[in-house]
């Protein structure tokens, strides 16, 4: 039985359990407040792939991201826009988890994700490996590199990331499912 990697595509589009194994609140690169959520893959412990064979996928991290104020808007909201939907978004993932979502400081929540088993929809997120940019590149201000290709295929390479896509709630995992 082979376990899951990143140069495979995310087995099948699919409700999983995570649990949370860590919460960082932190400003996102733009400086934004914004909680940083790592996971794991609690259940199921394995999929099957493409050709039916079983592949793990128990212990598997998946990341998510959410910003509670946006303080720069977007090239579609202004800033109050935008951060009116962070905080609908932050609700609703309070809401999944079960904490409460009175009395919010959108400056410094409260969390309490860690530990928690919620149900949540993960699917593939199939990414274009880059090179580092040249000299000469970030001199001019680019600052993403030229992408990969196969040395044979001259395809690109693509690395494939699980991307928790919605949260369902609460999970429970009966014992003989526990990891």
């Amino acid at each position: 039985m082979s376990k899951w990697n990143s140069t495979m595509p995310w087995i099948k589009k699919s409700d999983y359990i995570l649990r949370c194994v860590e919460e960082i609140f932190a400003p996102s690169n733009s400086g934004n407040p914004m909680y940083t959520l790592k996971f794991e893959v609690a259940a199921p412990s394995e999929v099957e792939d493409d050709d039916g064979n079983p592949m793990t996928v128990a212990g598997i991290s998946v990341s998510y991201w959410c910003v509670t104020k946006n303080t720069t808007g977007t090239k579609d909201e202004n800033p109050e826009q935008a951060t009116e939907r962070c905080k609908k978004n932050f609700i609703k993932l309070l809401e999944a988890f079960e904490l409460p979502t009175d009395n919010i400081d959108w400056d410094n929540p409260t969390g309490g994700f860690k530990g928690k088993l919620v149900y949540a929809l993960v699917e593939d997120n199939p990414t274009e490996q880059r090179g580092s940019p040249t000299k000469a590149d970030l001199a001019k201000g680019i600052r993403v590199g030229p992408i990969l290709l196969h040395p044979k295929t001259k395809k690109p390479l693509i690395q494939h990331y699980p991307v928790i896509k919605d949260f369902y709630g609460i999970a429970e995992l009966a014992t003989s499912e526990s990891l």
